[in-house]
C-alpha cells in the first residue's frame, strides 16, 4: 500500500509541468499504470517495474483512484478495480475515497509550498493562520 500511496503524492505534487495534449496523456496513464517502482531500491541493483492492478493484486488493496492535478487544472481522473468487492461495484474517477493517512503527507507538502513562496512562516503560531477553528491552548 505504501507504494500507492507514495504514487499518489508524487503525482499530485507534479505541478509545475505544461498541460499535456490527449496523446500525450495517454501515454502519462500508461506509463503511470505499467511503470510503479519499489519504495527502497538497493543501489547497484537494477529496479524493477510493476504494473497498477498487479501491485494492487499483491497488496490486497480492491480499489484505487488516481487523479493529476498540474497548476490547479485536472489533468485526468481513472479509477482502478473495485469500489464494493460485495457489489461488484468498480471504482471510477468520480468515486470518493476517505482520505486516511494520506491527507497528513499532502498537507505538509502545501504547507512547505506556501512556506517556500514567501506566504506562511513555520514558526509562527499555527493559530494566526486558522479561521474557522483554533488549536487550544494546552
Amino acid at each position: 500500500m505504501l507504494s500507492v500511496s507514495a504514487l499518489l503524492v508524487i503525482l499530485v505534487a507534479a505541478t509545475s509541468c505544461k498541460r499535456n495534449a490527449p496523446a500525450t496523456i495517454d501515454k502519462e496513464i500508461t506509463a503511470v499504470e505499467n511503470s510503479l517502482i519499489p519504495s527502497v531500491v538497493v543501489e547497484g541493483d537494477s529496479i524493477p517495474s510493476f504494473n497498477l492492478m498487479d501491485r494492487m493484486e499483491h497488496y490486497n488493496v480492491p480499489g484505487v483512484s488516481i487523479a493529476v492535478v498540474r497548476n490547479g487544472e485536472l489533468q485526468w481522473a481513472k479509477g482502478y478495480g473495485l469500489a464494493n468487492t460485495e457489489t461488484g461495484q468498480e471504482v471510477t474517477a468520480r468515486t470518493l475515497f476517505q482520505a486516511g493517512s494520506i491527507s497528513k503527507p499532502l498537507a505538509a507538502l502545501a504547507v512547505l509550498k506556501l512556506w517556500e513562496q514567501g506566504r506562511v512562516d513555520l514558526d509562527a503560531d499555527v493559530n494566526t493562520y486558522l479561521t474557522g477553528w483554533k488549536v487550544p491552548d494546552t
